[in-house]
């Protein structure tokens, strides 16, 4: 009897706990917000190709680890600005605009007046090819050079659809090829290799976004990196704006100061000797013509001309020659004793 009011009571016990449910918090990602939406309400990021109207839809963010939005330091903000833009987009705070040119061999509508807008508001700009598919990577090289030929931050190629990112060390293998100074991708972690792209010449332009830092991708070094997209969803005068951090692509741009001139060597004894002599002689021719004209020693007996020429002859080439000879002696005799 005992042993059945045990059984009963551990029954009793396990079946209470075999009973109880264990509740766990699901922790969802609210999935991104694409850039923008087309008329039929479809969301995506750009038309591939643009007049087909096909739907490219924007990369999801590698993780979202940012509480509250990054804010640019001073002098760093820069924007991408393209014809969801505007032709003449919000300047204010920017400290560098990269610029669409082209959709493969396809032109920016928006491009001359965005570049125009720039220029007069004195940010530096860069311009980018979205690269398509069955379209030369040095072929859209020589498409926005050719519509901005003075792109003082470069030339660039963005790689972000299928069978474009293999193309990407076409672009920038010609632009080292012309001399470029700036040249690079842009692209995102995942795609980038995933879709075959690799290491190219140039640097890199990372979106990367809700990170707190770009990471390299595709065998780039983390020095390579000279611009980080960091949002998508930027507000800028009431329209959504592509925002970048500066990573050194600003100071690439600014013009190199000229050489220092080369230190003149030091003249021998000789060549001192030669010029002292040279010097002696144009003193004595100096001071003869000084003397025949009146220019020194006032006062004067007769009349001076008054004319322009004569004071030019006197005070603008004879007198101040001759008070530089006479510099130029008394170093000489200086450095000779």
């Amino acid at each position: 009897m005992k042993r059945l009011i045990i059984l009963a009571v551990f029954c009793a016990v396990l079946l209470a706990a075999c009973g109880s449910t264990v509740t766990r918090t699901v922790t969802k990602t609210a999935p991104p917000t694409l850039t923008f939406k087309e008329p039929n309400g479809t969301a995506c990021i750009t038309r591939n190709p643009p007049a087909g109207g096909e739907c490219v839809r924007e990369a999801e963010p590698k993780n979202l680890t940012l509480t509250a939005p990054l804010k640019a330091p001073a002098h760093q903000q820069c924007a991408d600005w393209s014809q969801w833009q505007g032709y003449y987009p919000e300047t204010s705070g920017l400290s560098c605009v990269m610029i669409q040119a082209a959709y493969g061999e396809n032109t920016e509508p928006s491009v001359y007046e965005q570049i125009r807008d720039a220029v007069q508001h004195g940010v530096p700009y860069g311009v980018y090819d979205f690269g398509e598919p069955g379209v030369s990577g040095a072929y859209e090289l020589e498409t926005i050079r050719r519509l901005a030929p003075r792109a003082s931050l470069g030339y660039w190629f963005d790689a972000e659809v299928s069978g474009v990112f293999w193309r990407s060390c076409e672009f920038t293998s010609e632009a080292q090829n012309e001399g470029l100074k700036i040249f690079g991708v842009f692209s995102y972690p995942g795609g980038y290799v995933a879709g075959g792209g690799t290491h190219c010449a140039g640097y890199l332009w990372a979106s990367e976004w809700g990170v707190s830092g770009p990471s390299p991708f595709g065998g780039y070094p983390s020095s390579a990196i000279k611009l980080w997209q960091y949002s998508g969803h930027g507000d800028r005068g009431g329209v959504e704006t592509d925002l970048d951090l500066n990573e050194g692509l600003i100071e690439l741009g600014k013009p190199a100061p000229p050489p220092k001139p080369k230190p003149k060597p030091k003249p021998s004894r000789k060549q001192l000797k030669k010029q002292l002599t040279s010097d002696l002689a144009l003193r004595i021719v100096l001071r003869a013509l000084e003397a025949r004209h009146n220019c020194r020693n006032p006062p004067y007996h007769h009349p001076m001309p008054d004319n322009r020429a004569y004071e030019h002859a006197c005070w603008g080439a004879w007198v101040p020659q001759g008070r530089a000879v006479d510099n130029q002696i008394a170093t000489i005799e200086k450095e000779l004793r």
